[in-house]
């Protein structure tokens, strides 16, 4: 993250009065050190969360903090590495994240391009789920996305956590496709209505 830190710390500076407010109380926040590797589980009693639109990505500790949905999707890292990270060098990808000032807690992968408006991937750490944070990211995604009406696929394994937060933002269930990414597990594809 040390890539990211400058912008960052320019960012919670700017916003600091305003998030102030938004204490969340943390039991557990994982850590990823700079080269991306899971560090021990470090006990928070509260930290404020902040929730910024990356200008610049550290691609490979991103991709590590992804690491557990990518296993959803077959190619997803084939996916990040050339059609995502190249996307995002001209403009036509975003990236979303959640952050306490050095860890990521939540992230999205968004797609604006004239053919298609998607959140690519949606994530939140398991360790802070419950909390707002997915909220906060999906609120941003939507912000930047400009009343466009944006499209997500969530797998079987998602689909209890994630629809609640879909149905509260105004998604609506418009198709269910097997098969789609892996044998035995369906797709469903959720637009903003």
């Amino acid at each position: 993250l040390r890539g990211i830190l400058p912008l960052m710390k320019h960012r919670l500076k700017q916003r600091r009065a305003r998030l102030e407010q938004q204490l969340l109380h943390l039991q557990v926040v994982s850590r990823i050190s700079p080269r991306g590797h899971q560090m021990k589980l470090n006990r928070v009693a509260k930290t404020e969360a902040f929730v910024d639109v990356l200008d610049s990505v550290p691609f490979a500790q991103l991709a590590y903090f992804l690491s557990e949905p990518s296993t959803l999707y077959p190619n997803f890292s084939i996916w990040y590495n050339f059609t995502f990270r190249r996307n995002f060098s001209v403009g036509q990808r975003k990236v979303v994240v959640a952050h306490n000032g050095t860890d990521l807690l939540a992230a999205a992968l968004l797609k604006i391009d004239e053919s298609e408006h998607k959140i690519c991937t949606f994530y939140v750490h398991p360790d802070v789920r419950g909390l707002g944070l997915g909220a906060q990211v999906m609120n941003k995604a939507l912000e930047i996305f400009d009343k466009k009406s944006p499209l997500i696929t969530v797998s079987d394994e998602r689909i209890m956590e994630l629809s609640p937060l879909l149905k509260a933002n105004g998604f609506k269930l418009v198709d269910r496709i097997p098969d789609l990414y892996r044998t035995g597990s369906c797709e469903h594809f959720f637009k903003l209505i």
